[in-house]
């Protein structure tokens, strides 16, 4: 159960004969937060922008040798615009997290990268500058989005 105003000491002999957790509103917003945030935005970043992980990694996708010299040029043009982006949501994926249990990253994420001039120029300030989890999904999802496509074009295929 949750409250707000706190509980009745009658709540709290009853909880403990029963399977009920009594929690304040910020213990509840805190549990939800961080099971949302495993359990949902890891995972889904790591679904969704899969594509863009792949494309902003060191390793050249196979489908690169096959590309004339202008076209690699191209391609290597929006690997240097994205690669800051894509290393960003990688650790925002399920498997950054094997190697650093820290806790929910604090936003908003300019104040994280204070002095990476880089990281401002190449990254949207909708993504730097959400203060909600919810609100940094969607515009993080939108602009990858947008360089999946981008990469996609630029390989002339739908797949990475």
């Amino acid at each position: 159960m949750v409250s707000s105003g706190g509980f009745q000491s009658g709540a709290f002999t009853a909880a403990e004969l029963s399977n009920i957790r009594l929690v304040t509103w910020e213990e509840f917003q805190k549990e939800f937060t961080e099971s949302w945030f495993e359990h949902y935005l890891l995972p889904f970043v790591a679904d969704r922008l899969d594509p863009l992980l792949t494309y902003t990694e060191p390793l050249l996708p196979r489908r690169f040798a096959g590309l004339t010299e202008s076209e690699k040029e191209h391609f290597l043009a929006l690997k240097r615009k994205y690669d800051v982006f894509g290393w960003l949501m990688m650790t925002f994926t399920p498997y950054s997290r094997v190697f650093a249990k820290e806790g929910l990253p604090k936003l908003p994420l300019r104040e994280r990268l204070k002095g990476g001039a880089t990281a401002e120029q190449q990254i949207p300030a909708a993504v730097l500058d959400a203060v909600g989890y919810r609100d940094f999904l969607e515009a993080a999802v939108a602009y990858g989005d947008i360089a999946i496509a981008e990469f996609r074009k630029a390989l002339k295929t739908d797949e990475v």
